[in-house]
């Protein structure tokens, strides 16, 4: 868990998406004070016991560990005070605290150059395009926005989740692939995942193309069939914009292809004319 404070990057999950100072470390200091007050021994309690709880019980992001991060930078201040009011230590706590005022500084530079701010600021941009340029959905977002009836739903897979640029129904969830790997695994033909993603009460799938690909591809072969005879039948492609494809659900009735087996029933008739 240590790494939490070393290892940190923005955007990347496998670096706890999410930079933390080594600076607050330091809030380990005060447990170990021979005279310590109360409210130290309560705040390290709950850091640790927070910590712990979320990394067993979810994921070591940086952004779950928000609610202990409050008593990280309290008990981090301590420890600084306490260093700075010991001749022996002023000179290291100094150095650390410059060292600190360094990184954040570093951090705010790189992190204003990443989201093109100096850019946007000197050269300005209409909010359209300065989104498209930074955010790779955008285009189909506003292709959505136009195109979708506004009360039609549009469930979201692997797109990032950015509820707050689309003006018509969407709906996801964390895993936002479950509902469709679930009906996959409990389904015995195409109706039966069409009934359960119908369960969703949305018209339309917005899809990343490729993140999908990558996980139907780890599916077990007849899932995968069952997925592909599904996409073949009930869903009817809208729009491809990038790396997202819009997919429009549609019922039994209206979307069926045409197999061997109906050409064989559709011809019989006829043979049987002839003969």
């Amino acid at each position: 868990p240590l790494r939490l404070f070393f290892e940190g990057k923005d955007g990347n999950p496998a670096h706890f998406d999410g930079v933390l100072s080594p600076l607050l470390l330091l809030a380990l200091l005060p447990a170990f004070m021979p005279r310590r007050e109360a409210w130290i021994s309560f705040f390290t309690h709950f850091w640790t016991s927070y910590l712990g709880f979320s990394l067993l019980m979810f994921y070591a992001l940086v952004r779950y560990q928000l609610p202990g991060i409050f008593a990280l930078v309290v008990l981090s201040a301590c420890a600084c005070l306490k260093l700075m009011e010991s001749v022996r230590w002023q000179r290291i706590a100094k150095l650390l605290l410059a060292a600190h005022l360094i990184f954040c500084a570093i951090y705010v530079t790189q992190h204003y150059r990443r989201i093109g701010l100096l850019k946007y600021l000197l050269a300005p941009k209409d909010r359209e395009a300065f989104l498209s340029s930074r955010l790779d959905d955008y285009d189909m977002v506003r292709y959505i926005n136009q195109a979708v009836p506004k009360d039609a739903g549009v469930y979201l897979v692997f797109t990032g989740n950015r509820f707050f640029l689309f003006e018509v129904r969407v709906r996801s969830q964390y895993f936002s692939a479950d509902p469709i790997l679930e009906a996959l695994n409990h389904a015995t033909s195409e109706e039966d995942v069409y009934e359960q993603l119908t369960q969703l009460n949305c018209r339309y799938f917005a899809f990343h193309t490729k993140r999908t690909k990558h996980v139907l591809a780890s599916l077990p072969k007849h899932q995968q069939l069952l997925w592909q005879n599904f996409s073949q039948r009930h869903l009817t492609p809208r729009a491809t914009i990038g790396n997202y494809s819009l997919l429009h659900l549609e019922p039994p009735s209206i979307r069926r292809p045409t197999t061997k087996t109906d050409a064989r029933e559709t011809a019989a008739p006829e043979n049987q004319d002839q003969s």
